[in-house]
């Protein structure tokens, strides 16, 4: 185990397996090989026993059909499970590349691109990093879709990868280990080295991760949108409080007598011995060694199973390592590594969460792990993964513990750590909801993290996280890390929390014998007009629709189920239950039945898309059996916005510019980005200023599918622009869209600019690729312009230049930019011909200050590359920018690592500056803060930006400082400017900042008109939190500040919550990440 750091620029991760092998029981072989593997994106019907669903086998879940459209009843834990793991059983690692394969690096990867890579497979991935295989006639494609591609010298197969990160920053390689150096990433580095050398770097305090060879699945795109039922029950409490913190102690006091359980040592087969005999003293009949091999020498993982009575191949786990180490000067981990905290204290969890959960039968498998190796590079998880995915085992989820026996006595506060990626985080939202139920423990949920054996679970698609103590032990790696350093009080509420979400997921069914057993088995929805339904019967639930409800059961147990009925219950806000109570048919023992008539239900129009309404069903007879179960239906509707616009001129003077008097013909293309594809739609479009009369105002779209666009090439709207409008005035138009015999409507904004010639848009950024944000900038705005990308096409040409008013050029900071290989000659002449030029990024300035383009022409000089600072304003108002204001990026793809420092001279003046009043401070301010500068001289203008435009948070305004650019540089050179348009405002509800937060965001919105607002909060069950405003508010741009609290003023708990803006008939929501 390692310290653990939010995954991100600084934690590795990514596996490789050093002569895995070994088998798990035939038994299990046979039981799990007929499992299917299921996609991320399924959707999630879930059929839930005792708070969690619980569906059959996760390959051979009940089928429905919809409106044609089949969805899968899934359970919780099993729909969970939903996996693309790219591994055929059988398969075998990747051998050493071919000629025509490459090793590839990627850094600032976008991962929606790089999947769509046919020959690319990812070894490795963390966030925005990924290593892997490519054919070398693609490396093209991953040029686009990465800021930084570096190919990887080729490695034998034989010996194993492993990523490797320094205890402390600048700490060396260990003179005298065979090491080979790979890639070198943010202090980390990619190595080839045998076993035996890699332990002698985790000797020397290096956090390893073995990097297997076979291929993984990339994060889904989108998380999954779920939540997991809880509610608080006296059963699992006393159950609970079954733990106790003796018999954690004894256990962590026994593994400690070892001496050490070093993976190389002799005692740790002693130790895996010992929780064998453990578990079968416990009455656990399937217990066995899962084996591997390290250095050509045998080791061993623990398993012990629980067989589910009702869904035996739905399967959490709970886990954690048992071998220790011990770092620094004169230690010897092959004679003394107590480990008590790390990780005797994991180990301890699983082996008294077996003892105390073998007294009791559950509806799903419940299993139990004790991981070798995993301080040499999770190594022995790592095997037990693979093997998994290539056998396409059945697992729902896994909960691993790692050092959770440490409390800082000076801490008042119980805290717990719950590391997750996003697709276990409805799990980790579940599992912190438990220990607030449950014990006094305060969870928090800071992000995910590389360091434990959790992490090979991740990498092959299956839900897995870690809990750890909130209070990081000092004796971590140490002689020191004994029993007598341990909280066992704390560690127990930690045990206790596991306990009771194993029992909570996995079904308490104490119950089940000789009598009926009746449970869930499938539903289906009917959306149609007819009976009591009232939809668009498109096979969906929609927003606002009336839905009948068919509900399947079956009964599990040997006897009949006799005089039974049914009731339905929801306590989500969004929907409510109409007709909640029906009978049932008796059903024999192993049959099935389906309900007399239809439950039916009403969801309101304005629930979320993606939103998960729980039901939670209850089965009862007149004997006084009751039998609980749960299921879900998902909010899926479409989400229209706008993609591009073409116009074709009908009447006019034949420039290709649109002008005042000519009319014009538009072509308007929406994307989907939403959860179903949309039905045949009329769009009706307006103008929001009297400049543009619409002529033609109607048009049909064909259907739209999901992630696909539509337009109205069929018809196209007319519009004539008035003889009055100004030149450069940007005229906002709206588009209503309406789905035909639907439930579903979009309003869309777009702009149509008048009097804006063509622009050059140069992407100088060699790999970085934000070309996209410019380009729909642009679009949106209604100004064309041509698309130069000097990575493909070389240096811009004087003559093309030439051809262009104005030219909008980015170098981000790329230091090889053209501008650098080539020269600013050419700049330097379209400028002294009158251009007007629009650069934007820190790497021009810091490599290129010393040439006339900034000396002569631009008249700026270089002060300082990283001011840390990321607020910029115009203090004031100027005529480029008027009074806006805005943020930089400091996470994500468009982060601004280097908000540079600029000096200017006369002609030039300053248009923004650093703010030095925000929580940031004042930063590293060395002359008066300029971040941008304008200058109008001698014939030409330009503009500059010491950062990257592409950083400006939120879409809107970054398109209006462009917009505010480009009509100031196309204003008149002679001395009487033309007036330069203003942007027109737009409803918007822009990132809060900063997010995730702690203690408090601000949250921005635009309104174009005065309207009666309401902004609201809700929490991931779609309850209100806080309203935090609700009245008439001005046009014009509103900030408001949420400190995490909820109405009455109490702290609300680490999570993700939505914040919901309502005004004049539009609505936008946006996604907040509180972490405590």
């Amino acid at each position: 185990m390692r310290p653990r750091t939010p995954m991100g620029v600084c934690t590795p991760v990514g596996f490789e397996v050093s002569k895995a092998s070994g088998a798990l029981p035939d038994s299990r072989e046979a039981r799990a090989g007929s499992q299917g593997v299921q996609s991320p994106g399924a959707d999630l019907h879930k059929a839930t026993g005792a708070g969690l669903a619980k569906q059959g086998a996760c390959g051979k879940a009940d089928s429905n059909w919809i409106g044609g459209k089949m969805r899968r009843n899934l359970p919780w834990i099993c729909a969970s499970a939903l996996l693309v793991v790219g591994l055929a059983a059988g398969s075998e690692p990747l051998a050493a590349s071919p000629s025509d394969t490459l090793l590839v690096f990627l850094r600032g990867a976008n991962l929606a691109r790089v999947r769509h890579i046919p020959s690319f497979a990812a070894l490795h991935f963390s966030d925005s990093r990924v290593f892997g295989k490519v054919a070398a006639v693609d490396t093209h494609l991953l040029r686009t879709a990465a800021e930084h591609l570096e190919v990887v010298e080729e490695v034998p197969a034989g010996k194993p990868l492993y990523w490797a990160r320094a205890a402390g920053p600048g700490q060396p390689l260990p003179e005298g280990v065979p090491v080979r150096v790979l890639v070198r990433s943010d202090g980390e580095l990619l190595v080839q080295a045998e076993p035996s050398a890699a332990a002698e770097l985790a000797s020397a305090g290096f956090q390893l991760e073995l990097v297997e060879r076979y291929p993984k699945p990339l994060p889904p795109e989108t998380a999954p949108h779920f939540w997991i039922p809880v509610a608080y029950d006296t059963l699992v409490q006393r159950i609970a409080d079954e733990v106790s913190a003796v018999t954690l102690r004894q256990i962590v006091a026994r593994l400690q007598a070892f001496q050490t359980r070093y993976t190389y040592s002799d005692s740790i087969i002693s130790a895996g011995k010992w929780l064998f005999d453990q578990f079968r003293s416990f009455g656990y009949e399937e217990v066995y060694f899962d084996s591997f091999y390290v250095d050509g020498r045998p080791h061993r993982n623990v398993i012990a199973i629980k067989r589910g009575l009702i869904y035996p191949d739905s399967v959490i786990m709970l886990g954690g390592h048992y071998d220790s180490i011990v770092l620094g000067t004169g230690a010897n981990p092959s004679v003394w590594a107590p480990g008590a905290d790390d990780n005797a204290s994991g180990t301890a969890a699983a082996l008294e969460a077996a003892k105390i959960l073998a007294e009791h039968r559950f509806e799903a498998t419940i299993q139990f792990a004790c991981w070798d190796a995993e301080e040499i590079g999770l190594v022995g998880s790592t095997s037990y993964a693979q093997k998994l995915a290539q056998r396409k085992r059945p697992l729902s989820f896994y909960m691993n513990f790692d050092m959770i026996g440490n409390l800082d006595r000076n801490d008042p506060e119980w805290d717990v750590t719950i590391f997750t990626d996003e697709r276990a985080r409805p799990y980790a939202e579940f599992i912190a909801e438990v220990a607030r139920l449950y014990t006094p423990l305060v969870p928090y949920i800071p992000g995910n993290s590389g360091g434990s054996d959790h992490r090979p679970f991740q990498l092959l698609g299956y839900p897995a996280l870690y809990v750890q103590e909130g209070d990081f032990s000092p004796h971590w790696h140490r002689p020191t890390d004994t029993v007598e350093n341990m909280n066992f009080e704390y560690m127990r509420d930690v045990v206790r929390t596991g306990v009771a979400a194993a029992i909570h997921l996995a079904g308490l069914a104490d119950g089940f014998g000789d009598v009926p057993y009746v449970k869930y088995l499938s539903h289906k929805f009917d959306d149609d007009p007819l009976g009591l339904s009232a939809g668009n019967g498109n096979g969906y639930a929609d927003a606002g629709e009336r839905l009948e409800i068919q509900v399947q059961v079956k009964n599990y147990g040997p006897r009949p189920g006799r005089q039974l009925y049914a009731r339905l219950e929801t306590q989500d806000p969004f929907a409510r239950i109409l007709v909640d109570s029906v009978s049932i048919p008796d059903v024999n023992g192993g049959e099935a039945a389906q309900i007399a008539s239809p439950f039916v239900a009403e969801i309101r129009p304005d629930a979320p898309n993606g939103h998960e309404i729980d039901f939670r069903l209850v089965v009862g007879d007149a004997f006084g059996h009751r039998w609980t179960s749960h299921f879900g239906a998902t909010v899926q509707m479409p989400e229209l916005a706008f993609s591009r616009q073409a116009v074709r001129e009908r009447q006019g003077n034949g420039d290709e510019e649109v002008d005042a008097g000519e009319e014009w013909a538009i072509l308007v293309e929406v994307q989907n980005h939403g959860l179903r594809p949309t039905g045949y739609l009329t769009g009706i479009l307006r103008s929001l200023a009297p400049t543009i009369l619409v002529l033609d105002s109607t048009a049909s779209f064909d259907p739209v599918p999901v992630g696909g666009r539509g337009s109205n090439s069929a018809e196209y709207f007319i519009v004539r622009v008035s003889p009055a409008a100004a030149r450069g005035e940007i005229v906002p138009l709206e588009l209503r869209l309406r789905e035909s015999g639907g439930f579903y409507e979009a309003k869309v904004e777009f702009f149509l600019a008048v009097g804006q010639g063509a622009v050059l848009f140069v992407e100088d950024d060699g790999t970085a690729n934000f070309s996209a944000l410019y380009a729909a900038a642009l679009n949106l705005s209604g100004i064309p312009f041509r698309h130069w990308d000097t990575a493909h096409e070389g240096p811009v040409p004087a003559d093309t230049l030439a051809k262009y008013r104005r030219v909008v050029w980015y170098v981000g900071t790329e230091y090889g930019n053209s501008l650098f290989r080539a020269g600013t000659a050419t700049l330097e002449n379209y400028l002294a011909h009158g251009g007007r030029l629009f650069l934007s990024g820190p790497a021009a300035i810091f490599v290129l200050r010393t040439k006339p383009l900034f000396s002569q022409y631009l008249r700026i000089s270089y002060v300082n590359y990283n001011t840390g600072l990321h607020r910029v304003t115009t203090e004031g108002s100027n005529e480029v920018l008027g009074e806006m204001a805005f943020w930089l990026a400091k996470d994500g793809p468009n982060k601004q690592g280097m908000p540079t420092e600029i000096e200017v001279s006369a002609p030039a003046f300053p248009i923004l500056y650093y703010d030095r009043r925000t929580y940031e401070g004042a930063g590293d301010i060395r002359a008066h803060g300029i971040a941008a500068a304008a200058v109008a001289d001698s014939g030409y203008r330009a503009v500059y930006f010491a950062f990257g435009w592409e950083g400006i948070e939120g879409d809107e305004e970054r398109r209006a400082a462009l917009v505010r650019i480009l009509n100031w540089l196309q204003g008149d050179l002679a001395g009487v400017s033309e007036q330069v348009a203003d942007v027109p405002i737009v409803f918007q509800l822009e990132p809060n900042y900063p997010n995730p937060f702690n203690p408090q965001t601000a949250i921005r919105f635009t309104l174009p008109e005065r309207s009666w607002v309401k902004l609201e909060l809700f929490d991931s069950r779609g309850r209100v939190v806080r309203v935090l405003l609700e009245g008439e508010r001005s046009s014009g741009r509103h900030v408001v500040t949420w400190d995490g609290r909820d109405e009455l003023g109490n702290s609300l708990p680490s999570g993700v919550y939505f914040c919901a803006l309502r005004a004049g008939g539009r609505q936008a929501v946006r996604k907040l990440v509180l972490v405590r």
